[in-house]
């Protein structure tokens, strides 16, 4: 039987992993003027637009192994039109290939697009809102017998500044963020939206050092000088809205504290209506219009000033809606001067913790008639509360007293909800008097608080002092003002034909005391005296009486006596002690003896020096009011100093907080000549 030769074809394309290539009409001659394509593809092919791995003509391949550098191999093979060989015979197999390493993914970053690792395969990366990408968005695996990437993977960066024009939405981040960012930065972003659009920029993170790294936000360009909002600190801003198209933001740093910073969300829309002012914080508004010409009024709660107008109102002009003039704030203030019968005093920023470095100052000054009780208060007030209504005209702070019994006091407050400062570098300091020279009442720094804090007069001065560097919560105080000594919490039942007697006794003076009181309904029968005055009240047939009391005088009683089916009798007796004047930063308290006649030592620790008396004493004042003779000393690191003792401290001016500058201090340190000088840090 016969059967045709096989012959080699010219050119062929192959996929499986391994085989075997011929030339054409192997093993016989080729022919001439052939042009063979042969494609071997394991998984996809390609062209002669590849790398060429080499030309080879005669016996040049003989024994040579070549190796490709991916998953498919173009060969070609040409004859001219002379002489013909027997050609070729070529074994071909596949291994794995080799693949580039994982080269991760940056931080603040993600991928787009991954091929894979092997050879000609990219990666495609982006950075997350609000970072700028360095380096190639796109890596590619490297031909070759070492698999590598053709560029470093690309890093993310919150830039310093920047421009957003025609972006409807974004992110702007302070540089570094999250991580802290440099001292002494000036950083400027744009934000350029569609004309009649306007700009929004939510918060949603916010940190920086207070008053010192402040973001600045104007409406346009800041040669405009149009200010939307100058913010610092750690409270997350309210949302900001610009009227044009255009805000410009700006970061200025300085060359201390460094914080976390910030993220904005801004945003774009198109202007129909003036922007809802909102209602500042511890504050209300009333009106809620959005059209030009609508109107909205504010006012603050309690113990708040307002910063602004009152009255805003809706303005467009053209594709332009604002609030003329922009809304308002209601800020707890640094110091005052404060007049009305009652009020309330916050720590600046309260309830959000105080900013740095702050000296305020506040002076309480009410009817010269009247002395100040002072009480530190978080919400409603506990304790026993008793029925009673001031009548029509204030100024005579006349009460009508009801014969109820007392309700339930309430829990009382954790003093750290009443007064939180810093202990040992912030302080509040309360004086009997109109300013920092009257006698010290106490120096207030940690939660051992009184329960009330009078005056002896119708005046009363606080100064609060905070470092640069920690910050509390702060404090509420409430004032009132009050008779000398007033009883009016009688819980006594009046029958009629009843009498009660109100007394005040001298304990240690023959001062005139004079008593005052007055009389509305029903009829009462009185007298006065000068010393030793007795009032002497015939309740007739009521079971209530309206009356304003008053002692003056040093050393008194008030003594309440009442005769009748139930008799009794009750006093309301000034103090006879001193407050507690606190501790001195850097130093000890030797006494905690308050009453009068009892003395207090202070001392400084090792290094310091005492800044005036170091001994007060609780004396009874010229206004017949218990108080210290000297005010509270301090102690100082001083600038330089002479130490001749076998041991010391040497400090830095202002020693633990930072020394001023100017300073040009010299220490002088003596020992016996048998000794040497040993200094430790």
């Amino acid at each position: 039987m016969w059967s045709l030769l096989r012959l080699a074809e010219c050119g062929s394309s192959v996929i499986n992993n391994e085989g075997i290539l011929l030339s054409p009409n192997y093993p016989m001659n080729y022919d001439n003027n052939h042009e063979c394509i042969y494609s071997i593809q394991i998984y996809d092919g390609k062209d002669n637009a590849a790398h060429v791995l080499g030309a080879f003509t005669g016996s040049a391949m003989l024994g040579l192994t070549l190796i490709s550098t991916s998953n498919h191999l173009w060969l070609e093979f040409f004859s001219d039109a002379e002489v013909t060989g027997e050609g070729f015979k070529l074994v071909y197999s596949s291994f794995e290939l080799s693949h580039c390493e994982d080269p991760g993914v940056p931080q603040f970053g993600y991928k787009v697009n991954d091929q894979g690792h092997f050879s000609g395969s990219t990666i495609t990366y982006k950075c997350n809102p609000g970072y700028t990408l360095h380096g190639s968005s796109v890596l590619k695996c490297m031909t070759g017998e070492r698999r590598t990437w053709d560029n470093p993977l690309p890093s993310c960066i919150a830039e310093c500044g920047g421009r957003f024009k025609g972006e409807s939405t974004g992110r702007i981040l302070s540089p570094g963020y999250p991580f802290p960012y440099d001292n002494n930065l000036r950083c400027t972003w744009t934000i350029e939206v569609d004309t009649g659009n306007i700009v929004s920029l939510q918060f949603l993170a916010f940190d920086t050092e207070a008053s010192h790294d402040i973001l600045k936000v104007w409406d346009g360009p800041p040669e405009n000088e149009m200010s939307l909002r100058e913010v610092s600190g750690s409270l997350l801003p309210e949302g900001i809205h610009s009227t044009l198209n255009v805000v410009t933001i700006q970061f200025e740093t300085d060359f201390y504290i460094s914080k976390s910073g910030f993220a904005i969300e801004f945003s774009s829309s198109v202007a129909t209506a003036c922007r809802d002012p909102g209602t500042p914080m511890n504050g209300s508004r009333n009106g809620d219009g959005r059209e030009p010409g609508d109107t909205v009024t504010f006012q603050c709660d309690p113990g708040y000033e307002l910063q602004g107008d009152m009255k805003i109102t809706c303005i467009q002009v053209e594709n332009r809606y604002y609030w003329q003039p922009s809304p308002p704030v209601c800020i707890a203030p640094c110091g005052g001067n404060l007049t009305g019968s009652s009020g309330f005093i916050l720590s600046p920023n309260y309830p959000h913790p105080y900013p740095h470095s702050k000296d305020c100052d506040w002076l309480i000054a009410v009817n010269s008639d009247y002395v100040l009780s002072l009480a530190f208060i978080s919400g409603a007030k506990p304790g026993q509360l008793w029925v009673g209504t001031a009548l029509s005209n204030p100024s005579t702070r006349i009460f009508k007293v009801g014969c109820r019994a007392k309700p339930t006091p309430e829990p009382e407050p954790e003093p750290s909800q009443l007064f939180s400062i810093e202990p040992n570098y912030d302080f509040l300091y309360i004086y009997d008097g109109p300013d920092s020279n009257s006698p010290l009442i106490g120096s207030f720094q940690d939660s051992k608080l009184p329960e009330r804090i009078e005056s002896s007069s119708n005046t009363m001065y606080l100064a609060f002092r905070s470092d640069g560097s920690v910050s509390y919560t702060g404090f509420h105080l409430e004032y009132k003002d009050k008779v000398t000594i007033s009883y009016t919490n009688l819980d006594l039942k009046y029958k009629d034909k009843d009498s009660i007697s109100y007394t005040c006794l001298h304990l240690q003076y023959k001062d005139k005391v004079t008593i005052s009181y007055t009389n509305l309904h029903p009829q009462y029968e009185g007298k006065d005296s000068i010393r030793y005055t007795a009032v002497h009240l015939l309740c007739k047939g009521k079971d209530s009486v309206s009356l304003h009391l008053e002692c003056k005088g040093k050393g008194t009683i008030f003594h309440l006596e009442y005769k009748g089916k139930n008799s009794s009798s009750k006093e309301a007796k000034l103090r006879e002690s001193c407050f507690d004047p606190g501790n001195v930063l850097n130093g000890t308290r030797l006494g905690s003896d308050y009453k009068l006649g009892s003395t207090v030592t202070f001392y400084c620790e090792a290094g310091y020096v005492l800044q005036g008396y170091s001994t007060l004493t609780c004396i009874m004042g010229d206004d017949g009011r218990p108080g210290w003779n000297r005010v509270l000393p301090s102690c100082q690191a001083p600038c330089g100093s002479r130490s001749t003792g076998n041991e010391g401290t040497v400090l830095s001016p202002n020693f633990p907080r930072n020394y001023t500058t100017g300073h040009s201090c010299v220490y002088a340190i003596s020992v016996p000549r048998e000794f040497g000088k040993y200094f430790g840090l």
